[in-house]
């Protein structure tokens, strides 16, 4: 079995106080197990090496503004693959 994998992050303090940071990955997983003789069904798709599997893309941002409330606010806009666009965005108050 192998792995795969490319990580990037950011960090950036802009004047007024605000702060932006996120980042994201790039993998995949690539199995060959042509060896289990035992169950046969494994042998039918038993090395992955030869089928392109595509790289899994992750990416997610968060930053902070400060703002003269009495509560602080966050905004975090995470990109969960295979979800919906309407279960990825979330906001605190």
């Amino acid at each position: 079995m192998w792995y795969n994998g490319l990580e990037y992050n950011f960090n950036a303090r802009l004047p007024h106080g605000i702060t932006l940071f996120g980042g994201g990955t790039m993998e995949r997983t690539i199995a060959q197990v042509c060896d289990e003789q035992a169950n046969p069904n494994l042998l039918l798709y038993c090395d992955q090496t030869q089928s392109g599997i595509p790289w899994r893309t992750q990416f997610k941002f968060s930053g902070s503004v400060p703002v003269k409330l009495r509560h602080p606010g966050q905004l975090r806009v995470p990109d969960a693959a295979g979800l919906p666009a309407r279960h990825r965005r979330r906001s605190t108050r």
